[in-house]
């Protein structure tokens, strides 16, 4: 019920990223009384950091974009400035494969786009055709208009066959989706505000990098871009000791109290006097004046007792993943495993990706190890997940790794990790499955939900919601 003090009470269900930022916007403000319930017994949700024997094993993402500031930006208030890290020197280097084999994807790549010409053309992943049509991009006028797949609006600006072969799975791995069904708008709205205001990705790109106005006509915007580009460094940032370092300075930041976890929320109900009683597992209840949701879609879906808006939540689909990661002696691997990875298109295995943990960050394993982490399952691949076991999937990526990469021998080390109907699918239709939502709330006054399955996928994204939403309530 209403707190001492006269304080509204806000209960936040959910300990990831997003329920501890809203939880920290709100202690920091002092206007409220702030409670967090977590189900498990760890916060972070998909981030999760294991230290043992001189490796750091992420068994979520590994890093952050700094391009959107406002993780960044949160790291930075929590203390952290030191404690970040940009990847190594040689982990710009990305590979596809192709027949089988790593082939390097061409320098000047960025989220599918080419803005290395020379390097592009002289790359052996795509058909002569294929080449020469992607490299007229800057000049395909402007379309589209309205919500269209990640693989139309790819096809219209680049091509089929870079789509296919280059842009289309490098950009569905991000969601671990399917670029048929995933939304542009939704999915890479930064890519559909370049072709709005630049009129090219590949000028939208150039002209973002070098501070250029899209003056002039497009060839002459075109040389001009070219001439000014410089090497960009990378765009992601890691903390020294890992993701969780992130998770465990924002729960540190919380007063002692605020946060409780193994507490499973069963059911939010409405009171007759419009408050809120939350139904834990054990039977407990917890009271409150707004209830925010930072738990995923279906999740909130599966508490909430209006029937209608669940059903609206749960028509965010979900895909379920898992990550296998690997310790072995250096001297046993094959692959000299350098730069910060490979995509695996589709037909060419049952891999997602992999990545070379140890060589794409310092300090992720002792000298003379290799770390590597290979991925399964997502829209691609959507009961593999469900149907393995450990053991199973230990050996499938194994097989896998040793297919594309030679011999790796033993491993010092194993782990499997899964996330089940984890990752949101943010597809064509998203924007207005999102409005529907939020339009539902309009007459659930004291209710919230917040996370990445709304308005934002990546870490930064969930941050600046998070904060949004914290300053709205």
């Amino acid at each position: 019920m209403q707190s001492r003090d006269d304080k509204l009470r806000v209960l936040i269900v959910g300990g990831g990223v997003a329920g501890l930022t809203v939880a920290r916007e709100l202690t920091q403000r002092g206007e409220h009384e702030v409670r967090l319930l977590e189900a498990s017994s760890s916060l972070g949700g998909n981030i999760q950091t294991e230290r043992t024997e001189g490796l750091i094993i992420e068994s979520g993402p590994d890093s952050f974009l700094h391009t959107k500031p406002w993780a960044a930006e949160l790291a930075r208030e929590l203390g952290l400035g030191d404690q970040m890290m940009s990847p190594r020197s040689g982990a710009s280097r990305v590979f596809m494969v192709k027949r089988g084999r790593l082939v390097r994807m061409p320098p000047g790549m960025a989220l599918g786009v080419p803005t290395d010409p020379v390097a592009f053309l002289g790359s052996p992943l795509l058909s002569t055709a294929a080449k020469a049509r992607a490299i007229v991009e800057p000049f395909v006028p402007r379309g589209g208009g309205g919500d269209e797949s990640v693989a139309t609006f790819l096809e219209r600006r680049i091509g089929s066959g870079a789509t296919r072969e280059l842009a289309g799975p490098l950009l569905s791995g991000i969601h671990a989706g399917d670029v048929e069904q995933l939304s542009i708008e939704s999915a890479f709205p930064q890519l559909v505000d370049m072709e709005r205001k630049h009129g090219s990705l590949v000028l939208g790109m150039l002209e973002g990098r070098a501070g250029l106005k899209p003056v002039g006509s497009r060839l002459s915007r075109l040389r001009r871009a070219l001439s000014a580009s410089t090497s960009k460094p990378s765009p992601f940032v890691s903390f020294r000791g890992g993701m969780s370092t992130f998770v465990e300075a924002l729960a540190d930041s919380l007063p002692s109290g605020v946060v409780a976890t193994e507490a499973a929320v069963e059911r939010i109900e409405r009171l007759s006097d419009g408050r809120f009683a939350a139904v834990l597992a054990d039977a407990s209840r917890e009271f409150a004046d707004i209830v925010v949701l930072a738990v995923p879609a279906h999740r909130a879906a599966a508490i909430v007792t209006d029937d209608s808006f669940a059903h609206q939540l749960r028509g965010i689909e979900y895909a379920s993943t898992a990550t296998v990661y690997f310790a072995l002696r250096a001297a046993n691997v094959q692959h000299p495993c350098s730069g910060s990875g490979f995509i695996v298109p589709p037909g060419e295995g049952r891999l997602l990706a992999g990545t070379f943990i140890s060589s794409k960050w310092e300090g992720r394993a002792p000298e003379g190890v290799i770390a590597l982490r290979a991925f399964f399952g997502g829209m691609r691949d959507p009961t593999l997940v469900e149907e393995l076991d450990n053991a199973q999937l230990t050996a499938l990526a194994k097989s896998e790794l040793e297919r594309l990469l030679g011999s790796i021998g033993e491993p010092l080390q194993s782990r499997v990790f899964r996330y089940m109907r984890a990752s949101p699918q943010p597809n064509v239709g998203h924007e207005a499955r999102v409005a529907t939502i939020f339009e539902s709330l309009n007459s659930q006054p004291g209710l919230f939900v917040t996370g990445a399955a709304y308005r934002g996928f990546g870490i930064p994204d969930v941050v600046r919601e998070a904060r949004q939403l914290a300053r709205r309530i």
